[in-house]
């Protein structure tokens, strides 16, 4: 009896451990499924939402553009708009790669029905914007694109509801099936034994389980607090890195800026310290534009325009930015194209320069001897075009290649001690690169030399024009550097800033212009000028005293006030931009002021001056009424300033700085003999420029110069004098 109860008991155990299992099998089934349907449904209805959130916002960029008039902005946020169409296509093809039921499929096909109809409005309309077509047509056009992108998120909205649907159904089938296990384990709980040492070999094994899972997250743990820790280790190096490279430049340009107000300083040297401050505060002002921009681009917010551009002409600009950099550290450069070649691609030119330019500075700068080589070439049937930028210099070993594209880093610290430099070089050039929709790799041996390779792609429609050799490179201005003469404008400007050495700056610029100042300290103080005065023009800062610049534009444009008003800010973000535009600037500018910039601006709002009529042929009659027999050193005189002129114009070209000197300094002595005050005034300041090699201001100078002696030399003909 005791071996029946023995065996019963046994068996019953058996059956209950048998049952157990098996429902508690099906309900891990069970539940592996639901929990798989219900991660298929949600990441439907995130591809959903992701396309959803595309085409509203597509359409709230169309309507920004409303409002925008400056031009680059307008590229810039239509930029963005074709952006949110490649997020709407990512999604709906990872929605199209997903398993799908019939209803689905049907849906598919509406979405691709209705994605048709906004789309067609909404390039249109852009392109509108891009041609600078009426508001009124572009909004009738809004309007319908209005109209089919509600069809559009009404079918989207259809497609989440079936997938919630969907959801809740899975959901209540694991319901279901697990009321099921409960009840049929229920029936047989009588047996308490039984059902506890179910429950206990139960909890046993989920306990090892969590046991085991919970060694494993103390393991992740520890590797993720142990790369948290070298990620910390590398931003405090590459803080320690960027503040020597940014005292560096301070350095210089305190120090020189000291030295100029040294009184043993010589002209030379005087111009010396400037070139060297300017070149500092231009390579300072570079850092922080690369750490913007590296942080635009981990931010998403970088702007890529696409443009039609010649990579003749765009390299042409390369070496003359690169070559005296190499030659200056006595490195050969050169840049060799391979044929054939397309003549023009769409793309980014701004970005691409900036590219090729980091890679040969990174060049240049790790290069000690030899030379540094920039190939161009291009796979016509793939539409593939190729930079690469070579050197012969300290190379990099194939671990160091692993991590050179990292932001922060260097191939190794010496790297930094011998070399210098941010780390953030490569980094910023590898994400400019994929944002152009293109590639950076390098190919290194240490001792060898370097390779970097810039892959972009053009269209191969046949559209494209191809260049088979050197004879066809198409022509553009390579040569001489041909600069307008300073702008000359008329007008009376004010100028609310409250700095003073600022208000100094802007002081020089706008006289140099020959424009009327007047200058305040604040916004209050603006508003109260400009209803006592007259103003052209209104050159407003942001941040200011008393009252800032926002809500002084705001009281001007309330008070009546149509003139234009210029916003000027060191704040470059695209928001600061928005915020003065809604209070009512015409244009906008950041500090530190670009002086070509700041001139074109305000040419753009002031009337250009009028050139008086105050020549040195009136010194020349005077010279003859009293001396008339001195008639034929002024025509002796006049032919020699004429080859002067092309003499010096070579010169300048040449860069044959000590001969320019020399000529500038005999044509200013010879025109202040022969009463040529004008002339001699022109020549001595292209001698002072010329001590500094300042090419572009000899350019400004020559051609105003050369203008001023034409008319000389043409009133002294009509006085038959020569």
């Amino acid at each position: 009896m005791k071996n029946m109860v023995h065996f019963g008991f046994s068996l019953v155990i058996l059956i209950m451990t048998i049952l157990a299992f098996v429902w508690l099998d099906k309900i891990q089934e069970s539940n592996d499924t639901v929990l798989e349907l219900i991660e298929q449904y949600d990441t439907k209805i995130e591809h959903a939402y992701v396309m959803r959130s595309a085409v509203l916002y597509r359409y709230n960029q169309l309507l920004s553009l409303l409002i925008i008039d400056d031009p680059f902005e307008l590229d810039e946020k239509i930029s963005e708009f074709y952006h949110a169409a490649d997020i709407f296509r990512y999604a709906r093809s990872a929605l199209h790669e997903m398993p799908m039921s019939l209803q689905e499929i049907e849906i598919h096909k509406r979405l691709d029905e209705h994605t048709l109809i906004p789309q067609q409005y909404n390039v249109q309309i852009a392109e509108m914007f891009r041609d600078s077509a009426p508001k009124e047509e572009i909004i009738v056009l809004l309007k319908a694109a209005r109209e089919g992108q509600a069809a559009l998120l009404s079918v989207l909205d259809e497609f989440v509801a079936l997938q919630k649907e969907k959801d809740e159904a899975a959901v209540n089938f694991s319901k279901k099936i697990f009321g099921d296990s409960i009840y049929w384990i229920s029936l047989f709980g009588v047996i308490a034994f039984l059902i506890s040492v179910a429950i206990s070999r139960y909890v046993g094994r989920a306990v090892a389980d969590k046991n085991e899972q919970l060694l494993l997250a103390g393991k992740e743990m520890a590797r993720a607090y142990k790369k948290a820790e070298a990620a910390a280790l590398v931003k405090s190096d590459f803080l320690a890195t960027m503040s020597h490279e940014m005292r560096t430049p301070l350095t210089a340009i305190i120090g020189f800026a000291e030295t100029t107000l040294f009184s043993e300083q010589t002209i030379e040297q005087r111009q010396n310290a400037i070139q060297t401050i300017i070149r500092s505060g231009k390579h300072l002002l570079q850092i922080i534009n690369n750490i913007l921009d590296l942080s635009k681009v981990e931010a998403n917010k970088l702007n890529i325009e696409k443009v039609e551009l010649m990579p003749f002409e765009l390299l042409a600009d390369v070496e003359i930015l690169i070559r005296p950099s190499a030659e200056e550290k006595g490195l050969g450069f050169s840049i060799n194209y391979m044929f054939p070649l397309p003549k023009i691609i769409i793309n980014d030119p701004l970005r691409i320069k900036q590219i090729l330019i980091n890679l040969c500075n990174n060049a240049i700068k790790f290069t000690e001897e030899g030379y540094v080589l920039v190939n161009v070439s291009s796979n016509i049937e793939n539409g593939t075009l190729l930079f690469e930028v070579a050197d012969t210099g300290v190379g990099i070993n194939e671990e160091q290649q692993k991590f050179i594209f990292d932001a922060y880093r260097q191939a190794d610290s010496s790297t930094t001690r011998r070399f210098g430099g941010t780390g953030l070089g490569l980094s910023l050039s590898k994400e400019l690169a994929e944002n152009l929709g293109g590639s950076l790799k390098v190919e290194s041996e240490p001792g060898e030399g370097s390779k970097f390779k810039l892959s972009l792609s053009f269209d191969t429609s046949g559209t494209t024009e191809i260049v088979f050799d050197r004879e066809h490179i198409p022509k553009f201005d390579d040569g001489k550097v041909k600069v307008k003469p300073s702008i000359r404008l008329s007008g009376h400007v004010l100028l609310a800033e409250d700095s003073k050495d600022n208000q100094d700056l802007f002081s020089i610029y706008l006289h140099r212009m020959g424009v009327e100042v007047t200058i305040v300290e604040n916004g209050q103080l603006a508003i109260n000028a400009v209803k006592e005065n007259n103003f052209d023009l209104v050159l407003m800062d942001v941040r200011m005293p008393v009252m800032n610049g926002h809500d002084a534009m705001k009281a001007l444009r309330d008070d009546g006030f149509d003139k234009p008003i210029i916003a000027i800010t060191a704040n470059a973000m695209q928001e600061d931009q928005d915020a003065c535009f809604d209070c009512g600037a015409n244009d906008f500018l950041t500090k530190p002021i670009d002086v070509i910039a700041f001139g074109q601006t305000l040419q753009k709002y002031l009337k250009e001056k009028v050139a008086e009529n105050n020549s040195d042929a009136s010194y020349i009659y005077s010279l003859l009424e009293s001396e008339p027999n001195a008639v034929d050193l002024i025509r002796r005189f006049i032919h020699h300033l004429t080859d002067d002129l092309s003499e010096i114009e070579e010169l300048i070209y040449s860069h044959d700085w000590k001969d320019l000197i020399e000529t500038l300094n005999k044509l200013k002595n010879s025109s202040g003999s022969f009463g040529c005050p004008g002339i001699a005034i022109f020549a001595g300041k292209m001698e002072f420029q010329a001590t500094s090699h300042n090419t572009d201001e000899l350019n400004n100078l020559f051609s105003e110069m050369s203008e001023y002696c034409k008319t000389v030399i043409n009133e002294l003909s009509e006085k038959n004098i020569i």
